[in-house]
């Protein structure tokens, strides 16, 4: 009677472990239960007496015997190095935006505004993100999401442009007072030959010195309008 329990019990045992699949690790563990699926470098599998399915990278893995006789062999898979594989995301420091035969070119650095929400610099973009750099952190950006660009600029005066105001100011007057008045307009172009080349000095200072104005240019994103040119 012993002898026959015996049977039974081994008979019922190797029904149980035949009628599961089986996890085998590189490490020589192995786990009975029921396989999902691989999604993503990773297998989903529920070992036996669990209730959850768990996860594993494929890498740490031998393979996967399945119920029906299959196996799945992952012993040539190595594990990846996400160095090597950031090197393969192309990232391009400018994007450029097309409308009709125009297309204007932004380099790394650009100040932008996206969509009235994100402000910051350009620093790159890939073929689905635009990246932005703000004060604390880089922001990526999906490209299909974006409905309108505002280009920031700042407006600069140049010495010269100050010191041909400054010159202006210093003969206008001059040459007005002077008008009527031919027995002063000898005295009027002394003054101003002595006059205009501090005025000019002065005004090419102060073009220096005043604040530099942000300018604001709008790019709507739009069929018709303006597109960003994916590479």
């Amino acid at each position: 009677m012993t002898k026959h329990l015996t049977l039974i019990l081994f008979i019922v045992l190797a029904w149980g472990e035949s009628n599961s699949d089986i996890l085998v690790f590189k490490n020589g563990l192995q786990y009975n239960g029921d396989f999902l699926k691989v999604e993503k470098n990773k297998i989903y599998f529920k070992p036996k007496d669990s209730a959850n399915y768990q996860n594993v990278f494929t890498h740490q893995i031998e393979r996967v015997e399945l119920k029906n006789g299959e196996i799945l062999n992952f012993k040539d898979v190595n594990k990846l190095n996400s160095h090597i594989f950031e090197k393969h995301i192309d990232k391009i420091p400018f994007f450029e935006l097309k409308k009709g035969q125009k297309i204007l070119r932004f380099d790394s650095g650009q100040r932008l505004i996206i969509n009235n929400d994100i402000n910051g610099a350009f620093e790159s973009m890939t073929k689905e993100q635009m990246h932005i750099r703000s004060d604390t952190s880089l922001i990526p950006v999906t490209i299909s999401s974006i409905t309108k660009i505002n280009v920031q600029d700042t407006v600069y005066k140049s010495f010269a442009d100050g010191a041909l105001i400054g010159a202006a100011i210093g003969i206008v007057p001059i040459a007005i007072a002077s008008i009527g008045n031919p027995e002063e307009a000898h005295y009027g172009i002394v003054f101003a030959i002595v006059l205009a080349p501090i005025t000019s000095i002065l005004g090419g200072l102060t073009s220096l010195i005043i604040p530099k104005k942000t300018q604001t240019k709008t790019y709507p994103i739009k069929k018709g309008e303006w597109e960003i040119i994916v590479q």
